[in-house]
């Protein structure tokens, strides 16, 4: 008798316990319908001939990933013909190659230097003697000499200057090569993110031009779902940012139940007096495949605080 009447009271606790920390219902059995959130058609961003295809209807793509320089690069679908690019950037690599070669030169800024160095000596032993002896040296000479070493100093300052234009030089040499690595980049079509491939609309071998559409890719890992709300029932501000629950029905009578948050709440009430609301919802695979699908019909309800 006491077993029994512990059973009770435990299952009570158990139950007011549960009723306690449910969320509480706002709104529930909103009609709603699913739709993507991206759902984009890739253009080829240069004219030219599909030499490679690597997408194909239904191929899964994985979201960008971060490259060796940091920046997020998407997965690569097709490839447009490059080989006049590649040549080019070999040319640009090539000459900014030499370009820094020539500006890590300091060769003539040190010859200039020692020039200086033995005219300076020169023109001094050339007073030294005319001080020590009359006239030994000639005016003549001892301004050659002069000439000489200004000319030196000159030289010290014009391979100084060379040397700041090399600098420039190699910077613009590395800019043209950057460009050069662009105008390939421009030539490979990949994924904004990540999703699935719904439509191929052209095939290897064919000449694409520049905004023609290749691609259609959808965006799966999450959706939205749009639903209607009436204005007598709820001000905007008393939905917005709510989480919610949504169920959609599967074959041979099963269910299934997704989480999401309201982050859309329309501005304009339509004809009944109902205004939009749309949802961010997470999907969730089953045996490798997205359960919830753009187009689907289903219910949505929106928890309270």
């Amino acid at each position: 008798m006491r077993t029994t009447t512990y059973l009770v009271v435990l299952a009570m606790l158990v139950g007011s316990t549960q009723t306690a920390t449910a969320a509480p219902i706002l709104k529930k059995g909103i009609s709603c319908l699913v739709s993507a959130k991206d759902d984009v058609q890739i253009p080829a961003n240069q004219s030219g001939v599909l030499i490679e295809m690597v997408a194909w209807r239904g191929m899964q793509v994985l979201a960008p990933q971060k490259n060796k320089q940091g920046k997020l690069v998407g997965a690569l679908m097709a490839r447009i013909d490059d080989k006049n690019q590649k040549a080019a950037a070999l040319v640009a690599y090539s000459q900014y190659l030499v370009a820094h070669k020539e500006a890590a030169s300091t060769v003539n800024e040190r010859f200039s230097k020692k020039s200086a160095e033995v005219a300076e000596a020169e023109l001094e032993k050339a007073y030294e003697a005319n001080r020590s002896q009359k006239r030994v040296v000639s005016d003549t000479e001892v301004r050659r000499l002069q000439l000489a070493l200004e000319r030196a100093v000159l030289q010290i300052e014009q391979s100084q200057l060379d040397q700041e234009i090399a600098v420039l030089t190699e910077s613009v040499r590395k800019e043209e090569y950057q460009a050069a690595l662009e105008n390939i980049q421009e030539r490979l079509i990949r994924a904004p993110f990540a999703g699935v491939v719904e439509d191929i609309y052209r095939q290897k071998g064919e000449y694409v031009r520049e905004g023609d559409p290749v691609m259609r890719i959808i965006r799966l890992d999450e959706l939205r779902v749009q639903g209607f709300i009436n204005a007598a029932e709820f001000n905007p501000k008393e939905v917005k940012g709510r989480s919610v629950k949504v169920t959609i029905e599967l074959a041979r009578g099963k269910s299934e139940t997704f989480d999401g948050k309201i982050t859309f709440v329309g501005s304009q009430i339509q004809a009944g007096g109902n205004y939009q609301v749309s949802a961010d919802v997470t999907n969730i695979k089953r045996g490798g495949v997205w359960v919830l699908r753009p187009g689907a019909r289903a219910k949505m309800t929106i928890l309270g605080d």
